[in-house]
């Protein structure tokens, strides 16, 4: 009788350890799942350009320092994925068309993404309508010449992407947040900024988007390759693609007159 109570004892202090065992073990792997997702977290909300992200799911290291040439498209699908925003259909749009093998993608260009990113602007962007600007290269205001980047960070302003004239292109908000580049319509909206080359005060920034054709052809490339990607992700029409000049015509005249709009809203339509 004693040995059966004894047994029957062993078995259930065995038993609560074997739970207590299997309960640490779920702990742990959703606390390992939780540390992942914020420190991906922090280092895409990071403002600097270097930073090193182990990717513990994939097993992949990334190291980014400034303008780093292509971060792969397993990186940004590993974001997608972690923040639950997109399918497996638009996922694989995003590798085949940064890689240059999307069927519908005429030029062949792999698309070229550069992190630098600001705080400027909330979180809870839903993108509705896309934003197309201009801006300088570099810009003097008179005290300083500073890069578009630091402008936009001295001034409290942030777009999503900046185009740089090799085509290269500079994530600077991730699209569900809202960046502060249209007044009026930042909130569920994605801009991009066409950076006009060289050094530009308003006055010479003025003149130069006048040039007929002034962006590059990189450019012309690049920003219609991540405006069509914005568009097929979150179902925005072609309709839905304006220049800054359309949203407010009494204050901004961006991209201005000499960017082909009408080649530009071809190139979304191929």
């Amino acid at each position: 009788m004693i040995n059966e109570i004894w047994i029957n004892i062993t078995s259930i202090v065995l038993a609560a350890f074997a739970l207590m065992v299997i309960l640490m073990c779920i702990a742990l792997t959703l606390s390992w799942i939780h540390d992942i997702r914020k420190d991906w977290i922090n280092a895409k909300n990071s403002d600097t350009t270097k930073y090193h992200m182990d990717l513990y799911l994939s097993g992949i290291n990334v190291w980014c320092h400034g303008e780093f040439p292509q971060v792969s498209f397993t990186v940004r699908h590993l974001r997608d994925a972690l923040n639950n925003k997109i399918g497996h259909s638009d996922s694989m749009f995003r590798e085949q068309l940064r890689s240059g093998d999307y069927k519908n993608n005429p030029w062949e260009k792999k698309m070229n993404i550069l992190y630098d990113m600001l705080d400027h602007g909330t979180d809870g962007n839903i993108p509705k309508l896309i934003v197309i600007h201009a801006m300088g290269e570099f810009i003097d205001d008179g005290k300083n010449i500073k890069s578009a980047r630091d402008f936009l960070d001295a001034y409290g302003l942030s777009a999503h992407v900046l185009c740089k004239p090799d085509g290269d292109l500079i994530q600077c908000r991730s699209e569900d947040q809202v960046a502060w580049h249209a007044r009026g319509h930042n909130q569920n909206s994605l801009g991009i900024e066409i950076l006009v080359e060289g050094n530009h005060n308003y006055n010479t920034f003025l003149k130069a988007i006048k040039k007929t054709n002034w962006p590059t052809d990189n450019q012309m490339i690049s920003t219609a390759a991540q405006v069509r990607e914005w568009m097929h992700v979150h179902n925005i029409g072609i309709d839905k693609v304006v220049r800054h000049s359309d949203l407010s015509p009494d204050r901004k005249v961006d991209p201005g007159s000499g960017f082909n709009w009408v080649k530009f809203k071809k190139m979304l339509e191929n």
